[in-house]
């Protein structure tokens, strides 16, 4: 028993060194022998005719319109509750209800300069001016 442990801790002290019959292909390119790999692997830019690509896109966009947005509203709320509760309950006496409000205060006004940046992002300019 003592000496398969022994053997199993040599063979993982090895490394992959001693192992035989291992193949490994990815696109095409041989990953068992390393120097066959070519320096830009894997290959770039991806073609960005593939289908899969194109249903990634729609669900990025769908992110960028309607995710982000609940997200952002969803912090602020939740983080207004917050300073309601540590501020307006019993929990006002207590030091460290302060630095938890104050925390959620900034947290909302980060969560408001990224909805400012989402309407910007979605073309509604709001606080940009034309030159003449």
């Amino acid at each position: 028993m003592n000496h398969s442990i022994n053997r199993e801790r040599e063979n993982i002290s090895t490394g992959l060194t001693g192992v035989t019959g291992f193949n490994v292909s990815v696109q095409g390119y041989n990953l068992s022998n390393l120097s066959d790999v070519p320096s830009t692997f894997p290959p770039w830019p991806i073609d960005p005719s593939e289908p899969h690509l194109e249903a990634f896109e729609r669900f990025i966009h769908w992110m960028d319109l309607y995710f982000i947005p609940a997200l952002i509203l969803l912090g602020v709320v939740g983080n207004t509750l917050s300073v309601c509760v540590f501020i307006l309950s019993h929990l006002r006496r207590l030091s460290s209800s302060v630095y938890l409000a104050g925390l959620a205060v900034a947290d909302a006004g980060f969560l408001l300069c990224a909805l400012a940046h989402w309407f910007t992002h979605v073309g509604f300019r709001f606080y940009h001016k034309n030159g003449r």
